[in-house]
């Protein structure tokens, strides 16, 4: 007797509560879901900026050992300059491709076109053409081809540069450096600061009082 009124009383779920409960998940699940996929994008694009990178430095090195640039990134694996067991391609599952031309080494890959811009955030001399992805390096010891920002004043006591708009109020407004300097016309090799006079020894040298 004791038995049955403990099975009467014993609650269950029914087939409106458990369907509630799915209803619930669904939705959590439903929000949870577009932020994780955003973050696993957002990872698969850093790395794929941090591969690009890793290739370029060892095509640097490449060059410096070899006089020429690499022509794939299986060549860098073979000559050692990449680990052989890593795969030429991003999380997206597009390969890294490689080509030169003159001075220039440039590493593209295909990517997401609303990820490009996150790819290329920290990459030298970048283009993108929808979702494709290029960084260009110039040879080890050459002037960088990367473009000058915009807004940036630059000095220089030779000829204004293409492009740039001279500001003349400026000059004569800035010291010039030279290799040497020339006493007979008005030069010195000795500078005061304040707590004793430096005197320079060789380029880059200064004696301490």
């Amino acid at each position: 007797m004791i038995k049955n009124i403990y099975m009467a009383n014993k609650k269950s779920f029914t087939l409106l509560e458990l369907a509630i409960a799915l209803a619930v998940i669904a939705v959590l699940t439903t929000g949870i879901t577009p932020v994780f996929i955003r973050g696993m994008q957002i990872k698969a694009g850093e790395k794929s900026s941090l591969e690009m990178s890793v290739i370029q430095e060892a095509a640097r090195a490449y060059y410096v050992a070899n006089n020429a640039w690499p022509g794939s990134a299986d060549a860098l694996k073979t000559a050692g300059y990449l680990a052989g067991a890593w795969t030429p391609v991003n999380p997206w599952g597009n390969a890294y491709a490689v080509s030169s031309t003159g001075g220039l080494f440039t590493v593209s890959t295909v990517v997401p076109s609303e990820w490009a811009k996150l790819v290329s955030r920290d990459l030298p001399s970048v283009t993108i053409s929808g979702g494709t992805v290029s960084s260009a390096i110039p040879v080890p010891g050459a002037a960088s081809t990367q473009a000058v920002p915009t807004r940036m004043i630059l000095l220089s006591s030779d000829a204004c540069p293409a492009g740039y708009t001279r500001v003349a109020l400026l000059d004569g407004k800035f010291l010039v450096g030279g290799p040497a300097y020339n006493p007979s016309a008005g030069g010195s090799n000795t500078h005061v600061h304040g707590v004793g006079t430096y005197t320079v020894v060789a380029a880059g040298d200064h004696t301490h009082p």
